[in-house]
């Protein structure tokens, strides 16, 4: 009985440990730490490689100017509104600048020249006098956002074309008509797709496509994610779950419209047959069981998901 009670104390010490404010959006803890955990170091491997500097002295490589500079050359965009770049920026300064991190990867051509006039400038103040054009561009893009289950959002085979975000950002800088290509020298380019929560289903999607999507280019390219959820959470069909019954005897094919059938699969296990449980702080993912998140005439899930799809009447 003693031990017990100690139990049940040691777990209430626990439980307000993470009510703590820092704790109060766990999500908010990936944003800081993407930066600082998962861009930075490769930044400064690179920068060290180049200048023949042992990568374990980081403190002498992050003094450098020329790791300030290859730091300058970034640009962070959001992928969507869960991207929370205000919160990333505001995490990361005064190493990332203000003018270094946008809400969306649809940049206008007005913004684009303010972005490279700025980059010059800064990148004068950084080497100490002028720059030649070619560095005067960005190095690194960085594609920010907070969860994919799937990734077929953000890159899916059309036929021969790359469609979703990603396949429609790649479009317009490489597309030497459109402003975006004056942002970045395609031959020095690296892309890093950085989310902040992933499945292994999500990155291996994405590293797929994207590797087709480049090939024969010299692009580069990464997918990180902060912090991937582990495949066994998954509710899959077939593996005798007592919810699998209940999510066949409630489910509403209204549900289905033609961008959910993007996914190939029906909505039972979510969108692409995902089977998360997962419920986020500010929405609920497709990608998860229905009865967590669908709304109809039929059924109401514990946590209604915002759908960007809303229907009409």
């Amino acid at each position: 009985m003693q031990r017990r009670k100690r139990c049940k104390v040691l777990r209430i010490n626990h439980l307000r440990l993470f009510s703590a404010a820092k704790w109060r959006c766990p999500i908010n803890h990936l944003v800081a730490n993407a930066y600082p955990d998962c861009i930075r170091p490769r930044l400064l491997k690179q920068v060290a490689a180049a200048a023949g500097m042992n990568p374990r002295h980081v403190g002498k490589v992050s003094g450098t100017a020329l790791f300030r500079k290859r730091q300058r050359q970034c640009l962070f965009l959001g992928l969507s509104d869960g991207a929370r770049t205000d919160l990333f920026r505001r995490n990361n300064s005064p190493e990332i600048k203000h003018e270094q991190v946008l809400q969306t990867y649809e940049i206008s051509g007005s913004r684009v020249a303010g972005l490279l006039e700025k980059l010059g400038s800064d990148l004068e103040g950084i080497c100490g006098g002028q720059t030649p054009d070619e560095d005067r561009k960005f190095r690194t893009v960085v594609l920010l956002d907070d969860f994919s289950a799937s990734g077929k959002s953000y890159i899916r085979k059309t036929d021969s074309t790359f469609e979703g975000k990603i396949g429609t950002f790649f479009r317009s800088i490489a597309d030497p008509d459109d402003p975006c290509s004056q942002l970045a020298d395609m031959e020095q380019l690296e892309i890093l797709v950085v989310l902040y929560v992933g499945t292994r289903q999500a990155r291996e999607h994405l590293d797929g496509h994207l590797a087709e999507m480049l090939r024969g280019s010299t692009v580069k390219y990464s997918v990180l994610v902060v912090h991937e959820l582990n495949p066994a959470i998954r509710v899959q069909p077939g593996t005798e779950d007592p919810l699998e019954l209940v999510l066949e005897k409630y489910y509403d094919e209204s549900l289905e419209d033609e961008s959910t059938r993007v996914g190939g699969t029906n909505l039972k296990y979510g969108f692409s047959g995902c089977g998360l449980p997962v419920v986020l702080s500010h929405n609920t993912p497709n990608n998860s069981v229905y009865l967590l998140w669908a709304e109809s005439a039929k059924l109401r899930g514990l946590f209604p998901r915002i759908s960007r799809h809303r229907r009409e009447g």
